[in-house]
């Protein structure tokens, strides 16, 4: 990258304030992996969602489509980036990929993978939950349609989009779970582009039931 993706000082107290709420929350014998568990993370935008604010670009997680269908054989998230910095912005399905805590890597999967394994994407635009705080948070830049995973509803992929400084795009994205293990694991979306230097990496949680 050509300067700094800092997390913000507002970031950095949200994160303290969620952790000791939580804290307060649990129970004493989950509190050790919990307290880890948010350290690690990235901070929260919403109750589902995940922030990587920096100079350059912001990336966002949301994992509610994911955790609503915990039990699929494949990771529904929604995603959003936005161009603070740069003068131009590639942003494709090809440039996302997750990384387990093993750090295996998984590129985003297309519609026809999808499609073959009986898997909709039309049910988790409707599951989606981080829409509305994204259009407040950047309400002053110009937002640029993407699909990177076409459905039924929406068969027209739009994949690579430009975003000029001060733009942004959402959507959603797909990867198959990296194990069938239960229980919250952790998982990090990276974005890489042409124009940057090094990935930008949100670090964010997902519970996992037993696939159907």
């Amino acid at each position: 990258m050509t300067g700094a993706n800092r997390v913000s000082p507002l970031s950095r107290a949200a994160v303290t304030v969620a952790l000791a709420l939580g804290l307060a929350a649990g129970g004493c014998a989950s509190l050790p992996t919990r307290d880890a568990d948010a350290r690690w993370a990235h901070p929260k935008l919403s109750l589902n969602s995940y922030i990587e604010h920096g100079d350059l670009v912001t990336l966002v997680v949301g994992t509610r489509p994911a955790y609503v269908r915990r039990d699929k054989a494949y990771m529904g998230v929604e995603f959003a980036v936005a161009n603070n910095g740069l003068d131009q912005l590639t942003v494709s399905r090809e440039g996302f990929s997750l990384l387990d805590d093993q750090g295996r890597q998984f590129p985003a999967v297309g519609p026809e993978e999808l499609r073959e394994a009986g898997y909709s994407v039309d049910l988790d635009r409707r599951l989606g939950e981080v829409l509305p705080v994204l259009l407040d948070r950047f309400q002053s830049y110009s937002f640029v349609p993407s699909n990177l995973t076409p459905g039924f509803v929406d068969p027209v992929e739009r994949s690579p989009v430009e975003l000029q400084r001060f733009s942004w795009t959402y959507g959603f994205l797909y990867f198959p779970y990296p194990t069938e293990q239960t229980g919250v694991q952790r998982y990090e979306l990276q974005f890489d582009a042409p124009e940057l230097e090094d990935p930008i990496v949100v670090r964010f949680l997902l519970q996992r039931r037993s696939p159907s």
